[in-house]
């Protein structure tokens, strides 16, 4: 009976093995990339574009561009 399950397996990896791989190659899109990569584009003071692909980069710099700006959002938003 082991026989038969390992000769039933291997057929059907044999078999199907060749359609899967023409399957996913028919339905894979062309030219896509399939990974995704966390990037920012910001202009510097010139007009010139600084593209940032770190994590930690892109972090920081939303921080800092955050830190500026809050004081003068809270002093419009402040009513005594």
């Amino acid at each position: 009976m082991k026989i038969l399950i390992r000769f039933f397996f291997k057929t059907v990896r044999a078999i199907l093995g060749p359609v899967l791989l023409i399957l996913d190659k028919l339905t894979s899109p062309k030219g896509v990339v399939r990974f995704k990569v966390p990037c920012l584009k910001v202009m510097d003071e010139n007009g010139t574009p600084i593209w940032l692909y770190e994590s930690n980069d892109i972090i920081s710099y939303l921080q800092d561009l955050a830190d500026q700006q809050a004081p003068a959002a809270a002093c419009a938003t402040w009513q005594p």
